[in-house]
């Protein structure tokens, strides 16, 4: 009988110890998980660290060079030089200065106004009461006065002349129209006469002549030359115009004249450059087509250098 409990005493002792076993590899299963992921986080953690100190020196390389841009002081602007005379298109050239600037000059394309454009932009006036019509030449005046502006270089008070409307019962009376005279700089006006064709009826009663008054807003019209090639100290082209007295010009336009463009864009691509416009064709199926010669620019001008135009055979 001892023996027997004896037995099942180490029987329980084995089974208990077996038990334990099992529970002690559990535990260090777990426990090497636990520290596959720890180490796996550790990589991960020193991956983003490493990303971070990259990015850290990118940021640091940008304020660098945005310290070194900041090294160039401002662009100071030279006054615009006319290309020929004392006004009209020219250029002017712009400096700046730091010890690690690349570019430290640079040239723009300016305008200096004209005659009564430059007094327009300078002089300020309030207009006042329009007078009464003048139905004989058909226009009425008109007093200003000096609001704002240097009494030196600006006319203190100066009349200008304005067209009357038209009167409804005059509408039939059919003139024919004469020349436009030249330009009155200091009214910046020009008048056209025109004479009397034929009364429509007996009623109506018409005057012998018309008064046309009207601004000089046509300008400056020239023939221009071909565009020269590139100048690379300033990279412009240029062409030549002479003033065409067909137009009847202001009295303050030059008979010559230069015009510059830049040869290039802000991507330093060269632009396009044509020469002037050949007559227009006959019409062909309702389209009438002219071109141009490109002058610069390459293929990529070709589309501009065609104009079509719908047309009535």
């Amino acid at each position: 009988m001892n023996r027997l409990l004896l037995i099942c005493f180490v029987i329980l002792v084995l089974l208990g110890a077996i038990a334990e076993a099992r529970r002690g590899g559990r535990k260090r299963g777990k426990s090497g998980k636990q520290g596959g992921a720890e180490g796996v986080d550790q990589s991960s953690q020193t991956r983003k660290e490493r990303r971070r100190d990259k990015q850290a020196r990118e940021r640091g390389g940008r304020r660098r060079q945005n310290d070194d841009a900041k090294d160039c002081g401002p662009w100071i602007w030279d006054a615009c030089m006319p290309s020929e005379g004392e006004c009209g298109m020219g250029v002017k050239v712009g400096t700046r200065e730091g010890p690690d600037c690349k570019v430290l000059s640079k040239t723009k394309r300016c305008q200096v106004a004209c005659g009564s454009d430059r007094q327009k932009k300078e002089c300020k006036y309030t207009v006042g009461e329009l007078a009464e019509c003048d139905s004989s030449i058909g226009s009425r005046n008109v007093v200003l006065r000096l609001k704002k502006g240097n009494p030196d270089t600006c006319p203190v008070e100066k009349t200008i002349t304005k067209r009357c409307k038209r009167d409804k019962n005059k509408r039939g009376c059919k003139f024919e129209k004469g020349d436009w005279g030249l330009c009155d700089t200091p009214t910046d006006t020009r008048v056209r006469l025109d004479t009397l064709v034929e009364d429509k009826t007996e009623e109506q009663e018409c005057s012998t002549e018309r008064v046309i008054v009207k601004k000089c807003s046509f300008g400056c019209k020239y023939e221009w030359s071909d565009w020269g090639e590139c100048d690379e100290n300033s990279r412009t082209r240029s062409r030549e115009g002479v003033i065409m007295r067909k137009s009847s010009p202001p009295a303050d336009c030059p008979s010559t004249t230069t015009q510059s463009r830049l040869c290039y864009n802000k991507k330093g691509v060269e632009k396009c450059f044509f020469g002037p416009w050949e007559k227009s064709k006959e019409c062909v199926d309702g389209m009438r087509t002219k071109r141009r010669q490109v002058l610069a620019g390459g293929k990529r001008c070709e589309k501009k250098a065609t104009s079509n135009r719908k047309c009535k055979a």
